[in-house]
């Protein structure tokens, strides 16, 4: 990071991927080194809150550990992207899935938050349960209040939320927290209607 910084002083901003299962066995120090190195902004796949969810999904972290993770880079100085997938609790989770997410975002505050739908490639492991049954994909119009519930759950934070993917369900819901909920909400209202 140094090495860029001084090489190319023209960079504006240094962004990287990161779990969060890396992230919460970095102390705060270490992350605050990294960040006067000169990262500015981290992203990372959340996906989901919801702990049976995150095991099915191998994730390697708990809700909790994830708070962790988002909270340390917040306090380390970074601007911190989460990622959320609708979708990915089915048919049968999905309301865990978006309360617990939301409940988890909550806590962390994000810079921003990135919507990013499911997509099940045959290469996944997720693409078997589908095939055998055991996992029901949701339709456009579950997806829908999937994002409604999720967005209502959303308190207390002041975090931007886009849904800034062409594959997306929606991609107008986008705004400021706390001050643009209602109107991404009449997004989605618009749209069930």
């Amino acid at each position: 990071l140094r090495f860029l910084r001084e090489k190319f002083p023209e960079i504006k901003r240094v962004t990287t991927y990161s779990r969060s299962r890396t992230i919460v066995r970095k102390s705060l120090d270490d992350l605050k080194r990294i960040r006067e190195a000169g990262l500015d902004r981290v992203h990372v796949g959340l996906e989901t809150g919801y702990d049976p969810l995150l095991k099915m999904m191998k994730k390697g972290v708990s809700g909790e550990q994830q708070i962790e993770a988002g909270q340390k880079v917040v306090a380390a100085g970074m601007e911190l992207s989460e990622y959320v997938m609708p979708g990915l609790g089915g048919q049968a989770l999905w309301r865990e899935h978006a309360t617990a997410t939301a409940e988890v975002l909550n806590q962390i505050n994000p810079h921003f938050i990135r919507i990013r739908s499911l997509r099940v490639p045959d290469r996944v492991p997720l693409s078997e349960k589908m095939k055998i049954g055991e996992f029901k994909m949701q339709t456009d119009d579950m997806v829908a209040e999937e994002i409604k519930v999720f967005i209502e759950t959303l308190t207390g934070i002041t975090s931007v939320l886009t849904s800034d993917h062409i594959m997306n369900l929606l991609e107008e819901v986008s705004g400021k927290l706390p001050g643009d909920k209602e109107k991404m909400l009449a997004v989605i209202r618009k749209y069930q209607s």
